[in-house]
């Protein structure tokens, strides 16, 4: 009897322990979230969502001051999560953004009357992918690749029936070369380059046109991306004097035993393409490439699937533009890049295609212009940038491609002092004159001004203070005169003024 009684306290006492936890926890629970709602000073809603210890989280939307939408998405953790919607005042989507961990993330799109204008590919709140563009119709206007938040690569403009218009070329950031082609005149004729692609962009065929007739070499290429034939008009007319010179002609040069020497394609007798040299054994020792007769390239082989390896030279208007190695088709060790002057332009080294180690720039009186280093393709570790009096102007660190860490900069007499993490702006900002006051004094938190805020006159004593939550001021503001006595004190809330010295002035 006494066991059955004992089991029973026990069960009665491990009840009540249980039932009193969850209330405790539902009491602490109800404390920890809230909904909270914003207004405007007429008392129109400017923003509601939950909050969790007093920071935002969960579901949050936001309103103009005429009641319509602005913004509506989650927060996870107490950072922007999944797609979040931004709209126009007249209630049209405006952009939606993908984040992943407070971060875009995925793709984004911005919208021009309801309807896609420009999708973005971010990975962790850097731009990489290709970047699209598209007509009212829908229809795609531009593509241009980004590699790491830089242009790189081939990018290409379309008309609105489809077809390109301009080809781009960039190199980290910087556009190398842009064709237009595929254009008409004035009384809508064909007028200039002309090309037409395969489906994979490689060029099915190439010319000029002039008031839409024919004129001069036209180009036909293979799906491999291999020239044909080609053929000559005059004045839209097929030349058929000279249809000898229709075919690619090989020309071959033999050692005194009949192995070939050198092999060479012509075009209507320059050479054009690839020119191979050999040993007396068969084995490629040096390979040329010409367009019309100009020689564009030489360097060590190329392979029987264009992969390049050796030590290769490219020339730009007969002079030396880069130089350097290749192993197996991808680039290898220090390359080299020169002004039209023959001054060095850039030096920078090569892993397995892709940039590792130091890359160097220089201004075009070889003066120093800048250093910087890389890791796997992506920038990492100390980046300084001189101006033209050697001075440095910039300073700060990479980490796999993300600026991190302290970022200094100089501007005439004043020096900016940026934090980073993630290449988001985190933590403290300075702004420094030349006599080493601070003028300007700051937070960030995930490239939002969030905490405190201190702004200082010319004598360096204080202006204003106060802080910032979330982009938007917060809180008691301070304002002084330039001796340091307090002007007036303004209390905000949600970015807007609801008191000034404690007096209401929305009530």
């Amino acid at each position: 009897m006494s066991d059955h009684i004992i089991l029973y306290n026990f069960i009665f006492k491990k009840t009540i322990y249980v039932i009193i936890v969850q209330l405790i926890s539902i009491c602490c629970f109800s404390q920890e979230i809230e909904k909270k709602v914003f207004y405007y000073p007429d008392n129109k809603i400017m923003s509601e969502g939950f909050m969790y210890n007093g920071k935002p989280n969960g579901y949050w939307k936001t309103y103009y001051p005429n009641g319509n939408l602005k913004s509506e998405g989650n927060r996870k953790s107490f950072v922007l999560d999944s797609i979040w919607t931004f709209y126009n005042s007249d209630s049209s989507v405006k952009e939606k953004i993908t984040y992943v961990n407070g971060k875009k993330d995925g793709l984004s799109h911005s919208f021009l009357n309801d309807k896609i204008h420009i999708e973005t590919p971010f990975k962790s709140n850097i731009i990489s992918g290709t970047l699209k563009e598209y007509f009212t119709n829908e229809t795609l206007k531009k593509e241009l690749n980004y590699l790491n938040g830089e242009l790189h690569g081939d990018g290409y403009e379309y008309d609105k029936d489809g077809n390109i218009i301009t080809i781009y070329k960039y190199k980290s950031g910087v556009l190398n070369k842009r064709l237009v082609i595929n254009r008409f005149n004035m009384y809508d004729k064909k007028q200039g380059i002309w090309i037409s692609f395969y489906p994979d962009k490689v060029f099915k065929s190439k010319g000029f046109y002039n008031d839409g007739l024919k004129d001069g070499y036209f180009r036909f290429f293979g799906p491999d991306g291999k020239l044909l034939y080609i053929e000559k008009y005059i004045n839209g007319v097929l030349d058929k004097k000279n249809r000898e010179v229709s075919k690619i002609k090989t020309s071959k040069e033999f050692y005194p035993n009949m192995s070939v020497k050198r092999k060479s394609n012509l075009i209507n007798g320059n050479l054009d393409g690839i020119q191979r040299e050999y040993d007396e054994r068969g084995i490629v020792k040096k390979s040329f490439v010409y367009e019309n007769g100009i020689l564009i390239q030489e360097g060590g082989i190329i392979d029987d699937n264009g992969l390049k390896n050796g030590f290769w030279k490219y020339y730009k208007n007969d002079k030396l533009n880069s130089c350097g190695n290749y192993v197996n088709g991808q680039k290898q060790g220090i390359w080299k890049y020169y002004y039209p002057n023959g001054v060095l332009e850039q030096e920078e080294n090569f892993l397995d295609g892709k940039l590792d180690g130091e890359k160097i720039w220089y201004y075009r009186d070889s003066k120093l212009l800048r250093k910087e280093n890389y890791k796997n393709g992506k920038r990492h570790g100390l980046f300084i940038e001189y101006n033209t009096m050697g001075i440095i102007s910039v300073s700060g660190n990479y980490t796999s491609g993300l600026k991190s860490g302290k970022w200094e900069s100089s501007i005439n007499d004043y020096t900016e002092i940026y934090n980073y993490q993630y290449g988001l702006k985190h933590g403290e900002y300075l702004n420094i004159n030349k006599d080493g006051k601070v003028l300007l004094k700051k937070e960030y938190k995930d490239d939002t001004l969030d905490g405190k805020f201190e702004y200082y006159h010319a004598n360096g004593n204080i202006k204003e203070k106060g802080e910032y939550m979330r982009g938007n001021r917060y809180g008691n503001w301070i304002f002084y005169n330039e001796d340091g006595l307090e002007i007036i004190s303004v209390f905000y809330e949600g970015g807007l003024e609801r008191s000034y010295n404690d007096i209401n002035i929305f009530k």
